[in-house]
């Protein structure tokens, strides 16, 4: 997976219709797009990728989880083969509660990450 420092300007973009079919095709394959628990070594296998920067790490994944108390998402594993970026599997998986997230809005929200008041 590369950094979004290294893609030509423009390519971080907003998450399109050929990423939602993506998803869509993942689904149907039995793939799961994300977990609320990994009770598996396959599971994990399938939610993760190969690491291919750290030479520390063998595979790689990413998380969404609350960081206040309410009525928030639980701990949600997000598979990276389907969604590499954050944004897309905030847009796409939870429209209700990212409504239009644009790239600047989610960038923005990673300047407040560390404020007591931001919910996830």
């Amino acid at each position: 997976m590369r950094s979004a420092r290294t893609r030509p300007p423009g390519a971080f973009g907003r998450p399109g219709a050929a990423l939602l079919a993506l998803a869509a095709l993942a689904s149907s394959a039995g793939a799961a797009n994300y977990a609320t628990v990994i009770d598996s070594r396959a599971l994990f296998d399938a939610l993760t990728m190969p690491e291919e920067f750290r030479p520390d790490l063998l595979r790689t994944g990413k998380y969404l989880a609350p960081a206040a108390a309410g009525d928030l998402l639980p701990v949600c594993y997000q598979n990276v083969n389907v969604y590499p970026r954050h944004l897309e599997f905030m847009a796409f998986e939870f429209p209700e509660r990212f409504p239009a997230f644009t790239p600047e809005e989610y960038m923005l929200s990673l300047i407040h990450i560390s404020e007591p008041t931001r919910p996830y």
